[in-house]
Parts: structure tokens; sequence; C-alpha cells
């Protein structure tokens, strides 16, 4: 849909959005500009809009997930911020110190809710039965990063609620590709990346959603001296409320302006219409995979990306890549093939089929050159 204002890899087919979106075409230049601000200019930069800029990139972000703006602030990386939220959940809750999430939540996360309480990881068909008053928090992925399942977050969070327990959900996977409404789907507190389907650039700041009516009893672990009232006046002692005090320290300005240019090209009807053509690319490529007697991960509804099992999976991605198709592996067996309408076509789709079965045809993925491990899959 918006192809011709990405910069992509020259003669390839970018199916990695998944993991890392590609650049848009006027990114360059505005972080040149500020980069030439920066150099001219020193500190007195400050004094432009820098110090708004992540009231005004949150603002963004919020009225793309149908937040309130006073609801979303944008800072750090997804971990940092899930920390932030399971630790303010915990303290709001004290005679409760559990966690409950899936077993084939993103590892990530579960290295973090296992730092600061007692996780129960369960399957997915078996959250409602454990649901009850020893829970303080329900920890969850919106669309599955393996197998791009989408999870029915109103009606598990209404269950949750029934028991008094907070909501608390990922949504790296989510935002900028499925359409979200956080009014209306009950969540209490929400983290996420923006380097996925945003195209925020690698590393670009993450996100924290909090429910308003939570803002009076929240505390954020982290006092950050950006999360303070009136930073500027240094007072030893720490004053905040609302969605402000889960900000850290010195905002990343090029970041903050490489996301700030990618949000420019979005608006909740564009995601809208991405999400529905995204549905018709993962059926055409389920139809095609599933043909091929591939191993495709089963999903009733899905995210931005569709993958399938073998047990080359490592050799068939390097071999795509080889052939020009950039998608990525997941151990132990995985292949992530993106699907988003933004900047693919179905031509994209065609090229991503022709190569695939003639890289399953010929055993390509069995040459030893496909199949030495680099550090990052």
């Amino acid at each position: 849909m918006l192809k011709e204002q990405f910069l992509l890899p020259e003669d390839k087919v970018y199916m990695c959005g998944h993991s890392l979106g590609p650049c848009f075409k006027n990114l360059p230049e505005a972080l040149n500009g500020t980069l030439t601000m920066y150099a001219k200019q020193g500190v007195l930069s400050w004094e432009t809009d820098w110090i708004k800029l992540s009231a005004q990139v949150s603002e963004s972000l919020a009225a793309l997930i149908g937040a309130k703006s006073n609801e979303v602030v944008v800072t750090d990386s997804t971990s940092i911020n899930l920390y932030r939220v399971l630790k303010a959940c915990l303290a709001m809750k004290p005679k409760r110190q559990k966690i409950l999430t899936t077993q084939d939540n993103f590892p990530a996360d579960l290295y973090i809710a296992d730092g600061v309480a007692e996780v129960v990881m369960v399957p997915e068909h078996q959250l409602i039965d454990h649901l009850d008053e020893s829970i303080c928090v329900l920890m969850l992925t919106h669309v599955n990063y393996r197998s791009s399942a989408v999870i029915d977050c109103e009606t598990i969070n209404q269950k949750a609620h029934q028991y008094g327990i907070f909501t608390v959900w990922d949504l790296s996977h989510s935002v900028g590709i499925v359409p979200l409404d956080m009014a209306s789907s009950g969540i209490d507190f929400a983290v996420g990346c923006t380097y996925k389907y945003l195209s925020g650039g690698p590393g670009s700041p993450a996100f924290i959603y909090a429910y308003e009516k939570h803002h009076a009893s929240m505390q954020t672990p982290i006092q950050g001296w950006m999360g303070h009232q009136k930073p500027f006046e240094f007072d030893a002692d720490y004053q905040s409320k609302g969605i402000k005090q889960f900000l850290g320290g010195t905002p990343p300005i090029f970041s903050l302006q490489a996301l700030a240019t990618a949000l420019g090209h979005f608006d909740a009807g564009l995601i809208v219409r991405l999400y529905e053509q995204a549905k018709v690319y993962t059926e055409t490529l389920s139809q095609t995979l599933m043909s091929l007697e591939l191993e495709v991960l089963e999903a009733d509804r899905r995210g931005g990306h569709i993958a399938f099992c073998h047990p080359n999976g490592y050799g068939i991605s390097q071999a795509m890549i080889a052939n020009g198709v950039i998608c990525d592996y997941r151990a132990p067996n995985l292949v992530r093939l993106c699907v988003n309408p933004l900047y693919l076509t179905t031509q994209d789709l065609d090229a991503c089929i022709h190569h695939l079965v003639a890289i399953l045809y010929h055993k390509y993925y069995l040459h030893a050159k496909f199949n030495t491990r680099k550090e990052v899959t």
C-alpha cells in the first residue's frame, strides 16, 4: 500500500517485518536534520522541541491503539517496561505474588516475569482454569511470536477481572498490523516495541499503556529523572503521577525522531486496511505451504506473519535469503514469513512461493553453506 515510500533492500522481497520493519524513505533526511542541529547547536538543541518529542510521539502512538493520550508513554525497551509494569501491579496487590502466563509466551517476557515473582506457566487452553484469587497478574502476548495466533483479549480480560487480576499484554507483534482499541479491550496494562510493524528503526523505543483508572494507585519501581513532575528543579524528593512516572532518563532523541517520522505514515484506518489485506496474503501462503506438505502452525486468527516447521528450517531460511527472499528462523525448526501489505505486493508473494518451491524440490537447503549457524537468526 505504501511500498513506494520505503527504502527496501534492492532486488529483494522483504518478508521479515515481523522482526525489523524496513526503512521509510524520509527517515534518513529526518535523522540527518536532527544530527545537523546537534552538530551546529550542541546543548542549545534542547531549546527546540527535543524535550517535547517523547510526549508528541506518545500521543501519536496512543491514537493508533485507541487509547487516551494520557495513557501511553514511549520510553526505553519492552523488557524494561514490562519490568516496570509487573512490579507496579505486584505492589498494588501485595498479598498476591503470582504471575500466570502461557508456556509458549515470548521467552524474554518470561525471563522478566521470573525475576520479579512466582510464575505459573500453563497451556493456553488451560488459562481460564487457573484463574483464581492467588494470581496478581495475567501476562499474555496478543500475537504469538511463533505461530502468529491472536488471543481474544476481551474475553479473557473479563474472566481475569472477575478474580481481581491485572491483565498485562505484550503488543509487540500487534501494533501497526492488527487493529487495537485499548478503550474497549479491558486491558489494564500493555507494553510493546515499535521497530517491527511501525518501522521505527532498530532499537526504537518501546511503549507502556496504563489504563487511566489505575493511575492514582500505581507506582513505578524505577524513579527516573524525566518521570519527575518538575525534572529541572532537581528536587531531592521524587514526585510524579500518572503515565509520566514511567519515563526514565534523558530521552534518546535520534531514536525518537526516527519513530516520530515513521508514525507520520500511519493512522488507525490504514491499520484496518492492512490487516484485511494481510489476511488475504496469509490465506494464499497457507494454502501453498500446505500443498507443499509443510507443517503450517495453526491459528484461527493470525497477526502479520505465517510460520511453518521443517527439520531443515534453518537451511531453508538461509537458502531463501540467498535467493532474495528475506525471512527469518526461530529454533528449533521454524521459518517465519511476514505478510505486511504496507510494502509487500501479490507479486512479492509469487516470488516467495517460486523460490520456496525450487529450494524444496532441489533440496538446496541441504547445502553446507546454508547450514552454518550465524550469530543472529
